[in-house]
């Protein structure tokens, strides 16, 4: 890859809190077409296998001290 596309490639992904895989994934998603399709949220599948607290469950939770 050359210097100065990997500069910007890098400053997106400070910018934007993500890996540079992850960058450079989502790009070629959206330049496919693909994106909508395929692309899922960073553990996405992992919240639907073991479930997902909303920010009320956790601040319940949160309330009690063991």
């Amino acid at each position: 890859m050359e210097p100065d596309l990997e500069r910007e490639l890098r400053k997106i992904a400070k910018k934007t809190g993500k890996s540079l895989n992850r960058v450079i994934l989502d790009m070629i998603y959206q330049h496919t077409g693909l994106f909508n399709k395929v692309h899922r949220r960073t553990g996405e599948s992992l919240g639907k296998l073991a479930g997902v607290w909303t920010k009320r469950d956790a601040s319940e939770f949160m309330k009690f001290k063991m």
